[in-house]
């Protein structure tokens, strides 16, 4: 879990949230799209992510992965902004950066998270 304790209290250091929609208009009118909010403190400030399905979006066949997520930080701190494309795993609603290493999970407890990932314990 992205907490940390202070003082005996616990501080949430990341969230994510996942919402699905149907745009009315534009290229992928009609089309379910996906957007992931996200948040992270860290030692370079606190980081505002969004991370949105494009019309460059698909999902080959026989693929549990969508490619071409538009990812987009935003350091609140410093004003500066980066983009990274991404790749979304459908079935588990997950979005990772792999050149940052991150992963954006809607569904982790405790609000979600945005980090970077870790792999599985063997």
């Amino acid at each position: 879990m992205a907490t940390s304790r202070k003082n005996d209290t616990i501080t949430k250091k990341s969230g994510c949230k996942l919402t699905k929609y149907y745009p009315e208009t534009g290229a992928n009118k009609g089309v379910q799209q996906f957007l992931f909010t996200a948040w992270k403190k860290s030692e370079h400030g606190f980081l505002s992510v969004r991370a949105v399905t494009t019309s460059k979006s698909q999902q080959p066949n026989n693929s549990d992965y969508m490619g071409s997520i538009a990812v987009t930080i935003i350091n609140k701190d410093t004003g500066s902004k980066t983009f990274y494309w991404g790749v979304m795993h459908v079935k588990d609603e997950k979005v990772r950066i792999p050149e940052l290493g991150w992963v954006l999970n809607p569904k982790a407890n405790n609000g979600g998270f945005c980090g970077k990932s870790q792999k599985p314990k063997k």
